[in-house]
């Protein structure tokens, strides 16, 4: 625990650092005239923020009733949803999942082994997602400029082929944790057993998952989601009149998301905002003008995730006090 708790400290450090110098790039001078004159446009993306997420708390507490892990009400279950879907974006290596994990067990009754399948095949979606947008956006990126980004896409994918064969087939994933197992020494060895029994109540519960609504659920609500991804960022950039074609705004999201998310650093701070800033400039935009829109971008989203914690958490404590004590 020791080792994951500086590993932590360490991509917190990075993400602060790389939030740093996205702010150094900022030209701030623009910012009270974009806020005097675009409060509507603020307004809406907010809104857009708040639907986008609900959209994917949705998505969890959707599969949990279809394959029977739970059978309480979308009312008794939004407040502890929330709070899990706020918790899950942020934590170094996406350990915020693993305390979602601990959510749904607490307050709903669905064992570690079903969320966990329900949160991997849900992130299986995105992946399928986000790498179609970037394949799609490699058409018009210059192959001269972005060698770095090609050889991390190849990487990337070779990574993301074993994991999601992990993820998908009991066979491949027990034969990982096989071969992994002589890493986990003295105190450590407790950790791999307790991932052996997780991983198989994880694969025991992915077969309860295969049901063509289910299917359906996923690629609806995820489908959605990054739609509005897209209209979300496409109004941000126009606001700031950065004109951005559909295939630039999927190579700016699916990249940032992309190199944000496997970096580890805590909800892809910083890695993900220098990525876009990067490839924003690449497209030709002002590298002052182009910060300004992902520093308010991030205000928003931090103002958003923060104000979603604490109403989950009044509401939580309203909730059980309202519960009648057992004799």
């Amino acid at each position: 625990m020791e080792v994951v708790s500086v590993n932590s400290s360490v991509l917190t450090i990075i993400s602060i650092l790389l939030v740093g110098v996205v702010l150094l790039l900022t030209d701030f001078s623009q910012f009270p005239t974009y806020v005097a004159s675009n409060q509507g446009i603020i307004a809406l993306l907010l809104f857009l923020g708040v639907v986008t997420f609900f959209l994917r708390m949705l998505r969890n507490y959707s599969v949990f009733r279809v394959a029977a892990y739970t059978d309480v009400s979308l009312l008794h279950y939004l407040p502890a949803g929330m709070l899990a879907g706020v918790v899950s974006i942020y934590g170094p290596l996406k350990s915020g999942e693993l305390v979602a994990m601990e959510i749904y067990r607490e307050n709903f009754s669905v064992q570690r082994g079903e969320s966990l399948s329900v949160i991997a095949v849900g992130r299986i979606f995105d992946v399928v997602i986000i790498l179609s947008f970037v394949s799609t956006s490699l058409l018009l990126l210059p192959s001269s400029e972005v060698v770095l980004l090609y050889t991390y896409l190849a990487v990337l994918i070779s990574i993301l082929a074993v994991v999601i064969a992990a993820l998908v087939s009991k066979r491949v994933g027990l034969a990982l944790l096989r071969i992994t197992r002589p890493l986990f020494i003295w105190k450590l060895s407790r950790i791999h057993s307790f991932v052996e029994n997780l991983a198989n109540d994880y694969y025991r519960s992915l077969m309860e998952l295969k049901d063509s609504r289910i299917f359906s659920l996923l690629t609806l609500t995820t489908a959605g989601r990054w739609g509005l991804e897209l209209v979300g960022f496409s109004m941000l950039m126009n606001s700031f009149g950065i004109r951005l074609n559909i295939l630039q705004l999927m190579s700016v999201l699916g990249f940032s998301y992309a190199i944000g998310v496997s970096s580890g650093t805590p909800g892809a701070l910083g890695s993900s905002q220098l990525t876009a800033l990067g490839i924003l400039v690449l497209l030709g935009a002002d590298a002052g003008t182009a910060g300004l829109a992902l520093v308010i971008n991030l205000a928003i989203s931090t103002v958003l995730y923060i104000t979603l914690l604490l109403i989950s958490l009044l509401w939580l404590w309203i909730q059980n006090g309202a519960r009648p004590k057992s004799p």
